[in-house]
């Protein structure tokens, strides 16, 4: 399986609510685990910076499958 940082955002798009994933990906969920621990603060600087005024919150940040981001996004309403 490939894994990708993934960050749950409230933003004022609509939906409001949705995954955003990283292109880098991961082979191994430990390493992406451990990759969101350790580089946690620059991941939020990235999202403000690539979201800026659209973002309201960083609700979460995990590691996903692409599948799995995709699922939880439709059940959000993307």
């Amino acid at each position: 399986m490939v894994y990708f940082v993934s960050a749950l955002v409230i933003t004022t798009n609509t939906p409001p609510v949705g995954w955003m994933q990283y292109q880098k990906s991961y082979s191994d969920l430990e390493i992406c685990q451990q990759h969101i621990k350790s580089d946690k603060e620059n991941i939020k600087k990235s999202l403000r910076s690539y979201l800026g005024n659209s973002l309201v919150l960083i609700k979460d940040m995990e590691c996903l499958t692409f599948d799995e981001g995709e699922k939880r996004n439709t059940k959000l309403g993307h």
